[in-house]
């Protein structure tokens, strides 16, 4: 009794339980001299004929492949306006920067000559509201090194 059988036996179960025979254990061996004969080869005639039917195919499927068109894709359909609806809901209205986004875009608006002061010379850029800033004809100074106690720190020249 090895110990494998032993723990199993102490477990008990159907694990314990001894293995069944395979299927047909005590079937006879089987009568090798009961095997049909190797069938002949076909002729080479059939062979060829059948080899050069499959080749013609497979041209005849690449030919049809390389000559179809690639069939172009459908222009998508125009979307269609939102238009507002009378309940009122804020969560059923149009979203307006969505409108915009999808609007041509506007030309630019040229200021009216009232709106534009007598002492700015004409061609000059118009100081716009939310405009950059001017920059300016210099670069800004380097900021100073740091002052560090017991270190000296080397002036930049």
């Amino acid at each position: 009794m090895n110990p494998v059988d032993w723990w199993h036996g102490l477990e008990g179960g159907a694990i314990a339980e001894a293995r069944p025979p395979p299927p047909n254990a005590d079937a006879p061996y089987p009568n090798l001299s009961s095997v049909p004969a190797k069938p002949p080869p076909p002729d080479a005639r059939a062979q060829q004929g059948v080899a050069a039917g499959l080749t013609a195919d497979r041209n005849n499927a690449h030919y049809a492949a390389v000559a179809e068109p690639i069939p172009a894709l459908p222009k998508p359909a125009p979307r269609p306006a939102a238009a507002p609806t009378a309940s009122g809901d804020a969560d059923e209205q149009p979203n307006a920067a969505l409108q915009a986004a999808h609007a041509a875009p506007a030309a630019p608006a040229a200021p009216s000559p009232a709106a534009v002061p007598a002492a700015q010379a004409p061609g000059a850029p118009t100081a716009l509201a939310g405009a950059a800033p001017a920059m300016p004809d210099i670069p800004p100074a380097p900021p100073s090194p740091p002052v560090l106690a017991g270190v000296d720190v080397p002036a930049v020249t």
